[in-house]
């Protein structure tokens, strides 16, 4: 008779008692076998755990309050035995040994690791930082933590977002997600061959806030965020024009042509959906002969140079003699999302000599 466990290359004789059966005359020899033993985690006994095996019901029970299972009438040979067990917050383990006896035997002590547990993570505006309990399985090769928008979430329906083989590295923040979006989560503990469990599932908000934060320029440190490709003009805050608050971005085009900047964070956009972009502008001196030319505000994909469309003044408002320093003028437009997950960056493209921009605005309709 030869006991191994799958789940790891190690000899768990050690860990089991073999109770044969006494001599019996040839006539008296069965073909089939008794399999019976005790199941606990490292801190506890496991009542009501689900015994297996080769996944037949016939060859199926439950362990009692003490730990204990046993199945009778198993044909002699190489079999596997598969213990689970599902915890009322919706965590569970689970480990399968392969056996191959021609006698009954008794498996004194078989130890499932403990479950691990998600706990209430921390949520901000476009993040979820995730943690749990390390797992204690001798085998742990592996943490996997998966993400979905509903509750039906598994291996095969949810996202990977995370992997780590360190046991101890039981912390993960979930970056760059839609603000006020509902998610789901699950960790999974992996050996060398499969699953030894999964973690309960949690269900958790990003935090409800405006897609561009900066849009009201009364934070210097959007500067730090402004990036020029295009011309050298300057930017800054101005405290002395502004439409509403204590401060515009006001852009100063030194250039005599077409100059251009982005804001270097991520703007993420639901799938399928309609916003309206909006702002406040105003602008001083000559500029393009359109409002492409004169002053636009673009979203344009990340890495592919894909634009929705963008925001910009209306031809007819455009006169050879530009701007007075007293307009402001409102500008509206819809921009649609298609299928596109990838993030977004603002574009501020101008041929004016001035340019003062305020409480721009991108709202899901």
């Amino acid at each position: 008779m030869k006991i191994r466990m799958k789940n790891k290359f190690l000899n768990i004789f050690f860990l089991l008692t073999i109770l044969c059966a006494c001599d019996k005359d040839s006539d008296e020899i069965s073909d089939v076998i008794t399999i019976e033993g005790k199941v606990q985690t490292n801190s506890s006994v496991i009542p009501n755990a689900t015994v297996i095996i080769d996944s037949k019901i016939n060859w199926s029970t439950k362990t009692d309050e003490n730990g204990y299972f046993k199945i009778e009438d198993v044909t002699k040979g190489e079999h596997q035995l598969m213990i689970s067990k599902n915890f009322d917050e919706g965590s569970f383990i689970e480990k399968s040994y392969e056996i191959n006896s021609a006698v009954d035997i008794v498996l004194n002590i078989l130890t499932l690791p403990n479950p691990v547990s998600l706990n209430e993570p921390e949520i901000n505006l476009n993040s979820i930082k995730l943690n749990w309990n390390s797992s204690q399985a001798d085998d742990f090769r592996e943490y996997k933590v998966y993400r979905k928008t509903d509750s039906g979430l598994d291996e095969t329906t949810g996202e990977l977002v995370h992997v780590s083989t360190v046991r101890n590295d039981t912390v993960f923040v979930d970056n760059d997600l839609l603000f006020d979006q509902e998610y789901f989560y699950r960790v999974y503990v992996m050996n060398d061959v499969g699953r030894l469990g999964g973690s309960n599932l949690i269900k958790t908000s990003t935090q409800e806030g405006e897609l561009i934060t900066f849009g009201n320029f009364e934070d210097h440190s959007i500067l730090d965020l402004i990036e020029h490709s295009n011309g050298n003009g300057t930017i800054t805050l101005d405290e002395a024009i502004m439409y509403s608050g204590t401060k515009s971005l006001y852009y100063n085009n030194n250039t005599g042509s077409q100059i251009s900047a982005w804001v270097n964070k991520k703007i993420y956009l639901k799938p399928n959906t309609s916003y309206k972009f909006s702002c406040w502008y105003k602008g001083k001196g000559s500029g393009g002969d359109s409002g492409y030319w004169h002053f636009r505000l673009e979203l344009t994909k990340e890495g592919s140079g894909v634009t929705l469309n963008d925001l910009r003044v209306p031809d007819d408002n455009i006169g050879s003699d530009g701007y007075r320093e007293d307009d402001w003028t409102f500008i509206t437009t819809t921009v649609y999302n298609g299928e596109n997950t990838d993030p977004y960056f603002l574009y501020i493209r101008t041929e004016l000599e001035d340019l003062w921009l305020d409480d721009l605005e991108l709202v899901e309709l």
